[in-house]
C-alpha cells in the first residue's frame, strides 16, 4: 500500500496546462494555465485562467481546450513556477471531468444569490447587477 504524503497549506486546485494552436491569434504562443474548478463568471461557463502576460482572466475551458493543445512539461515548466511562486499548490489534470461543470454552476448560483440579497455590494452597475440575476 502507498504511503499517504502530508500536504501543507490546504488542498491541492486542479490546473490544466494548454498551448495555443494558433500562431496567427496567439503569437507568443503561450501556455495558459486553466483552473476548471473556479468560477469566473454568473453562468459556471467560465473558470478562471491564468498567462504569463495577461495573468489572471476569465475563459471557457471547452473553447481553449478546442484551440490549444496539450502542453509538454518544458513548455508549461516557467508557468508552473510562476504559480507556485504565487502561492498556488495545483494537482495537474489534461482532461475536463464532467463534475468540474456543475460545480462552477453552483458556484455561480451561490453568487448571483449574495448579488441578490446584498445588491449594495458596489461597485456593481445596474448593467452587471441585471446581468447577474438574470437566469442561467
Amino acid at each position: 500500500m502507498a504511503k499517504k504524503m502530508k500536504r501543507k497549506g490546504g488542498q491541492r486546485i486542479p490546473v490544466i496546462f494548454r498551448m495555443f494552436k494558433c500562431k496567427d491569434a496567439y503569437p507568443e504562443r503561450d501556455c495558459i494555465a486553466l483552473f476548471p474548478t473556479i468560477c469566473d463568471d454568473y453562468t459556471g461557463v467560465k473558470c478562471s485562467s491564468y498567462i504569463h502576460i495577461g495573468q489572471h482572466s476569465a475563459a471557457d475551458p471547452w473553447q481553449v481546450m478546442q484551440n490549444s493543445r496539450p502542453a509538454t512539461k518544458q513548455e508549461y515548466k516557467e508557468l508552473a513556477r510562476e504559480l507556485r511562486d504565487r502561492g498556488y499548490r495545483y494537482k495537474i489534470y489534461h482532461r475536463q471531468q464532467p463534475q468540474w461543470r456543475k460545480l462552477r454552476e453552483e458556484q455561480a448560483r451561490e453568487a448571483r444569490k449574495q448579488v441578490q440579497e446584498n445588491p449594495a455590494g458596489l461597485p456593481w452597475s445596474p448593467e452587471a447587477r441585471a446581468e447577474a440575476l438574470r437566469p442561467a
